[in-house]
This record gives structure tokens, C-alpha cells and sequence, in this order.
């Protein structure tokens, strides 16, 4: 999709044509085309809106996918003779590894590797992770263990890594420095995308989902991928094991105070009492739900603040 880059704040969208532009992002998301999914957005918030409300929605999804995805914030294109641009493909991305690898040999994996090693910089390290996971040479699954033994890498990164060495067919026990403890982790346990996790932890989403999907459609999907930026932070810790084993009443806990944090942070301000009421959260279950909340509001003020 061509979208070009105009001022448009004296034209208004017709309700049918932002309905279909709203069809074409919810493919986008459904379909991890994050990167298209911001163009459009910044393509829509070029236009005036009587809907205020709305208006919001798109600048708070916005802002969500480039703090959850920094790659988009660049230019995710390359051009070609010519001015036109090309999409950057998961299949791009392997061919380039193959092409590579025939061209500079260890050379190339070798920089992959110095670019994982050096840490001063997240995103490259995400950068040289997916790209590793398509190389072929025999040193990059024991570097990468060694280096998740030795380096406190920012949890994100550690999971990707975990990810990476399960997709090129890894197995057995590595171990993870974190916060100056160690964690042994077996790579075969990784979960690679949601469907993967135990099914207590998937519970608690879903039932944020099933609760806001009549008068808030879209808040599902907000909750879903800011759930899966909470996994990465707790995979393999005590808080993680706790939870894949809860009980049933846990699970409403956890999914009341995620959808509570997560409407706060989207929009200033949250009903708690009435979030509580909608998931049934007893007297006896405040504590818990308290302890949910705090853990989820440092979660979430961590990722928008860095700090």
C-alpha cells in the first residue's frame, strides 16, 4: 500500500472510508504487519476528525507500536531504481542471510554475533537475533548460550534469543544470567508465539478480551500484545511458574488488573471498582488483585519511560 505524505487537516474522512481503513490495520495487526500498520496510521491522523475519541484511539495505538516495535520509528524500506520502495519480508530477511553467508562466509555471522555481544543497543541485537536464527554456521548455538550465561541482556532480548535457538531446532537446558541470579531454562519449553504458553497464563488475556469486546473491539488487541511484552519480562521467574499454575479465581485477578492498568495508561483513567465488579473480584481476592496491579503498573511504566 502507497501512502503518501500530505496535510490534510482541512479534508474529513467519510465514516465509510475510515471504516475501511480501520479493516485494512486490523488485517495489518492480525497479520504482525506492524511496520505497514504505523504508515497508515500516520496516514490517517493527517486528516481532521469531528470524532475526538476515535482520534485518541489511533494516536494511543500509535504510540503503542513504536514503543513496542522502535524498528518502525526508521524507514523500514529500501529503495530502488527508480523511487519505489520494497517491503522488507521475513523471506527477504533470509535470503539476505543466505546471500551473506555465500558471499562473506563467517564474516558475516561474525558481525551478527559482535552485534548481539555488544549490548549497548537493543534493537540491533533484535536485529542480529532474527537474522541468526536464519544463518547456517556451527558456532552460533553455543555463542549464544555462552552469552546468555554470562550477559544481563534486557529480558526482551534474552527471550528472542530463547526463540531463536528453538527455531533453528535447539534443545536442552541453557542458562540466563538475570538481576545477578541465574536461571535455567529449557529451550524446547520457549513459547514462540501465545498459543504456546500454559493455558492458565493464555486465560487471563482471553478474559480481558471476552469482557471488552462489545463496548471496546479494539482494546483486545492492545491487551493481548502488552500481555505477550509482560511475558517476555517474567519468563522463567517464580512470578511465571506461580501463574502457569494459579488457580481459577487467579486468573480473574490478573486479567482484572491488566485490563485496569491498561486503561489507565491509554486513556488517564480507569473505574477501578467497576473493573473489579466485571471480573467478580471478591473482598477476599483485593490483596492479590493489589499486588496484580502494582506489578503490572512497573511493568507498564518501565516500558513508556525506560525506566
Amino acid at each position: 500500500m502507497e501512502l503518501l505524505t500530505h496535510s490534510y487537516d482541512n479534508v474529513v474522512l467519510f465514516p465509510k472510508t475510515a471504516a475501511s481503513y480501520e479493516k485494512q490495520m486490523t488485517q495489518m495487526l492480525e497479520q504482525e504487519r506492524y511496520e505497514e500498520a504505523v504508515r497508515l496510521l500516520r496516514y490517517l491522523l493527517q486528516f481532521a476528525r469531528d470524532d475526538a475519541e476515535k482520534q485518541a484511539q489511533w494516536r494511543a495505538l500509535l504510540q503503542w507500536l513504536e514503543t513496542m516495535f522502535p524498528e518502525t520509528l526508521y524507514d523500514d524500506a529500501v529503495m530502488q531504481e527508480g523511487g519505489e520502495e520494497e517491503e522488507i519480508t521475513e523471506e527477504d530477511l533470509k535470503r539476505q542471510s543466505v546471500a551473506g553467508k555465500s558471499a562473506e562466509g563467517r564474516q558475516y555471522v561474525g558481525r551478527l554475533l559482535d552485534m548481539l555481544e555488544d549490548g549497548t543497543d537493543m534493537e540491533r541485537q533484535m536485529i542480529a537475533l532474527e537474522q541468526l536464527a536464519f544463518a547456517e554456521d556451527d558456532r552460533i548455538d553455543e555463542f549464544v548460550k555462552e552469552w546468555l550465561h554470562t550477559a544481563e541482556s534486557h529480558p526482551f532480548v534474552q527471550f528472542r534469543a530463547l526463540q531463536m535457538l528453538k527455531q533453528r531446532g535447539g534443545k536442552g537446558p541453557v542458562v540466563l544470567a538475570r538481576a545477578q541470579n541465574k536461571m535455567v531454562l529449557r529451550i524446547e519449553d520457549t513459547p514462540l508465539n501465545l498459543e504456546e504458553f500454559p493455558d492458565r497464563i493464555r486465560e487471563m488475556v482471553y478474559r480481558v478480551q471476552q469482557i471488552s469486546e462489545s463496548e471496546q473491539p479494539d482494546f483486545g488487541f492492545f491487551a493481548e500484545q502488552t500481555w505477550l511484552e509482560f511475558l517476555k519480562t517474567v519468563y522463567g521467574t517464580e512470578l511465571y511458574t506461580s501463574m502457569s499454575s494459579c488457580r481459577e479465581e487467579e486468573v480473574d485477578v490478573w486479567a482484572s488488573a491488566l485490563h485496569t492498568v491498561l486503561h489507565e495508561s491509554l486513556f488517564g483513567s480507569a473505574d477501578r471498582e467497576h473493573m473489579r465488579e466485571q471480573y467478580g473480584i471478591t473482598a477476599s481476592m483485593l490483596q492479590a488483585w493489589g499486588e496484580a496491579y502494582a506489578c503490572l503498573q512497573s511493568f507498564i511504566r518501565a516500558l513508556y519511560t525506560g525506566g
